[in-house]
């Protein structure tokens, strides 16, 4: 079953239930872009949808059960040996459900798609962004999608401005996909929110240490019957002590107290530096 708004003689919107095998009582809804699509012939591309997260896939099976497939998917047909197929552009998650529920013993024949042309791999991904009719895709997964058309050319810019999306939004999402797996696997299962991460991969400019920071806060957290990380598990980056004298030859050496091995010449610094007097420089 299949529900659609339909405009009445008095010009009122109701709720109609369309029978996918009643051909007759879905031409009177002049859908005519709407087509129902055997369930067998369905291609979900399991590398494109870069969603990680699906949500509530039974109360989803659940609902379609009850209520039918209520928003259509999107796709475009493609032959595959000699076979045409449906190939989805926008509906894993609801694809997804409808398996469950096959798989549950349903009668499931027949889904409502929305047919369109097969257009560039740049366009499929970016309507992908911004024609989302189910869950809302988190930063972390707009990020993995931005990434992909920034590998196509796409300038940053380009990005924000056909995804109608800020430079600084987009910023934070390829962050987000540069981060480490077990970062981004940390965001998806909730164990730490987007911003918390993108602050931490801020602070530490080295990913390893960034991912031991988050696993460290995730430890804390858990340990105080947590189930996410929030700032107050973060453990605040340690500043920094540059040490600094004068070599027998007057010149200024720094190294850090993480790295004692690491030396930098430094002249016309600490001009007021005593001679063969040895001090610590914060914040450096």
């Amino acid at each position: 079953m299949y529900q659609i708004s339909k405009t009445t003689k008095n010009n009122k919107m109701k709720q109609v239930n369309v029978n996918p095998e009643n051909v007759t009582e879905f031409e009177k809804t002049k859908r005519t872009d709407i087509s129902f699509v055997d369930v067998r012939s369905i291609i979900v591309r399991p590398t494109f949808n870069k969603r990680k997260i699906f949500g509530d896939l039974e109360a989803l099976a659940e609902s379609i059960r009850n209520n039918g497939i209520i928003a259509p998917m999107r796709g475009y047909r493609e032959k595959i040996n000699g076979v045409s197929h449906v190939i989805v552009k926008d509906g894993e998650r609801r694809m997804r459900a409808v398996e469950i529920l096959l798989n549950q013993g349903v009668e499931f024949k027949r889904v409502p798609v929305i047919i369109g042309h097969k257009s560039s791999m740049e366009d499929q991904i970016l309507e992908m962004v911004i024609s989302n009719d189910g869950l809302p895709m988190t930063t972390l997964e707009e990020g993995l999608a931005f990434a992909e058309l920034i590998n196509f050319g796409w300038t940053p810019k380009e990005v924000a401005s056909r995804a109608g999306r800020t430079q600084g939004h987009v910023s934070n999402a390829l962050a987000l996909a540069k981060a480490p797996k077990t970062i981004q696997d940390s965001i998806n299962v909730g164990e730490i929110s987007s911003s918390e991460a993108l602050k931490v991969l801020r602070e530490n400019g080295d990913y390893a240490e960034a991912a031991k920071v988050v696993d460290e806060a995730i430890k804390v957290a858990k340990a105080e019957g947590k189930t996410k990380a929030t700032a107050k598990h973060v453990t605040p980056k340690k500043e920094k002590e540059v040490f600094a004298y004068l070599d027998e030859d007057g010149q200024i050496q720094l190294f850090t107290n993480f790295k004692a091995n690491f030396k930098v010449t430094r002249i016309n610094m600490l001009d007021e530096l005593p001679e063969n007097v040895q001090t610590t420089i914060l914040h450096y």
